[in-house]
């Protein structure tokens, strides 16, 4: 659980560094048809990836607190 919610910035350092990337190659390279779309689809791709790393980091968190409590149930 400390390892997913210590490594959260990491997800959102790649997701920027990505999306900046693909920026810079559409603005260098102007992809034309199959090739933008390809380039779109990761930008899409990473940043629904980057809100699974933030609701993944939010569930460590809650499952951390729940055990530091020493709750035996999870609502």
């Amino acid at each position: 659980m400390q390892q997913v919610v210590e490594r959260d910035h990491e997800v959102d350092a790649n997701e920027v560094g990505i999306d900046e990337d693909c920026t810079l190659l559409i603005a260098r390279r102007q992809p034309t048809a199959r090739d933008l779309r390809l380039v779109m689809a990761v930008s899409r791709i990473v940043t629904d990836l980057e809100r699974v790393g933030d609701k993944a980091a939010k569930i460590a968190s809650m499952s951390r607190k729940l055990h530091a409590a020493g709750s035996q149930r999870i609502p």
